[in-house]
């Protein structure tokens, strides 16, 4: 999978990915089985949106945890 559009968050705690065609809450199940977490978007939205978006933390871990958990979670894609 090949990330089309990226942009710098301006501040805040969490990295928003768009993943078109997606289960994010079939995706948050097999990135457990994999010690990364990750939650979807539509559990942040009360109008039913934002179903191709995930939400990942990175406030809390060190670059090279980030590195680690990211290529988990493409080994879950």
């Amino acid at each position: 999978m090949q990330i089309e559009q990226f942009r710098t968050p301006q501040g805040g705690f969490f990295f928003w990915v768009r993943l078109p065609g997606v289960d994010t809450f079939e995706l948050q199940k097999r990135a457990a089985a994999f010690k990364v977490g990750l939650r979807p978007g539509a559990r942040f939205s009360s109008a039913g949106g934002l179903g191709e978006y995930m939400r990942l933390g990175f406030s809390f871990y060190e670059a090279e945890g980030i590195e680690e958990g990211l290529r988990r979670l493409a080994q879950c894609l």
